[in-house]
């Protein structure tokens, strides 16, 4: 996995999907924690983004979901449980197929992260500004999606913000 520690905390490099679903917007978080972020996953040394994604979506939904393209490249800085990171991440628009079986939920459910249970919802996008979504960015960001990539830098301030 691209990620490692450093005596001043933890890089990581990670690879997202924005997938959205009848103007919902699907979030994942894990069950110790009170805020949510866009499934995703760490990249493996030697893979390209968009297949880290394809195969962190197969793994943890069981879905395989068509990659599209780039929406943003974001510098992402965070404390998380005391720990301070420098995260980059690539922020991808994903497609379901039309018969995926998680678009028909309407309640909270349950996916796999390494045999660990992660929860899954989707979140209406007019409510995202309300949520706890991070980095906090996404909550106004994805109700514009770019037409070209985009470049961020962000911090979130707050302890275990991310």
């Amino acid at each position: 996995m691209l990620s490692f520690h450093h005596s001043k905390g933890r890089f990581s490099c990670r690879a997202v999907g924005v997938m959205i679903d009848r103007e919902r917007l699907l979030m994942h978080r894990d069950v110790r924690d009170d805020f949510w972020a866009l499934p995703g996953g760490r990249i493996e040394f030697g893979e390209p983004a968009s297949a880290t994604l394809k195969r962190e979506l197969e793994e943890e939904l069981g879905v395989t979901a068509e990659v599209g393209r780039l929406l943003w490249v974001v510098e992402n800085f965070f404390t998380f449980r005391g720990t301070e990171f420098h995260e980059i991440s690539f922020y991808f628009y994903v497609s379901l197929p039309e018969d995926a079986h998680i678009k028909a939920h309407t309640e909270p459910f349950e996916g796999d992260e390494n045999g660990d249970p992660i929860i899954f919802e989707w979140h209406p996008i007019d409510d995202l500004e309300s949520s706890a979504l991070h980095p906090s960015f996404l909550r106004k960001a994805v109700s514009q999606l770019p037409q070209e990539t985009q470049y961020i830098t962000h911090r979130d301030e707050e302890e275990n913000e991310v």
